[in-house]
């Protein structure tokens, strides 16, 4: 009967206390390198700074919800621009066959290896812009650029997700007036940087004089 008791006595104690014990609470920032490849995360529950935080913007807890993808610009006037890319934007692999697959995006035509990079392309755009030398507008344009001396601005962690590192080797980057602007994965930080890429600027060293994109 005593060895009865000394089981059901913590049984007992356990339902009048209300059940079982809390689970520790998750992080709610996983932290995590980008992928320099393929430019996926891990990141879930993504997060973007709030607008009134006392830092300036920085480290808040508000959902991103902006997708850039889903703006539709002025239709462009004239011929599509083919821009004839040997590479394929998603996989950043060589074609195979040039002009078998393509699609015309916001007045350019841009061809793929495969119908599946195709489907990726145009599932999520912004992510594959920079391997086109395209800069995204904030109308939701596309603007043919020369990248080959823009500045990369990188940061040791993204100021859209609070605490998670850059990878400065990577391409998750999105090119805005003569800049790379890195990040720390796809998961909503270049959306939310198109958003207001000037709430940014001071985080990433830059500031807009006389109508020009400058370091400070």
């Amino acid at each position: 009967m005593k060895n009865l008791l000394s089981y059901l006595l913590p049984l007992l104690l356990l339902a009048a206390c209300g059940g079982e014990p809390a689970a520790p609470a998750r992080d709610s920032h996983p932290h995590s390198h980008s992928n320099a490849t393929t430019g996926n995360s891990t990141h879930a529950g993504h997060n973007m700074p709030a607008a009134d935080s006392a830092d300036g913007g920085h480290g808040g807890h508000t959902k991103i919800t902006f997708n850039w993808d889903e703006l539709k610009p002025p239709v462009p006037a004239g011929e599509i621009v083919d821009l004839k890319n040997t590479l394929d934007p998603v996989t950043r692999k060589p074609i195979a066959e040039p002009g078998k697959v393509s699609a015309d995006y916001k007045g350019y035509r841009v061809h793929f290896e495969s119908e599946a990079t195709r489907a990726r392309f145009t599932r999520k755009s912004l992510k594959y812009l920079n391997a086109l030398s395209l800069e995204p507008q904030t109308d939701g344009s596309v603007k043919l650029v020369d990248a080959t001396n823009w500045i990369d601005r990188v940061t040791e962690t993204c100021p859209l997700m609070e605490g998670s590192e850059v990878d400065p080797h990577g391409t998750v980057y999105l090119l805005h007036r003569g800049y790379k602007i890195f990040f720390c994965c796809w998961t909503g930080c270049g959306d939310g940087f198109m958003q207001d890429p000037a709430r940014y600027y001071d985080w990433y060293g830059l500031v807009e004089k006389d109508g020009r994109l400058q370091l400070k």
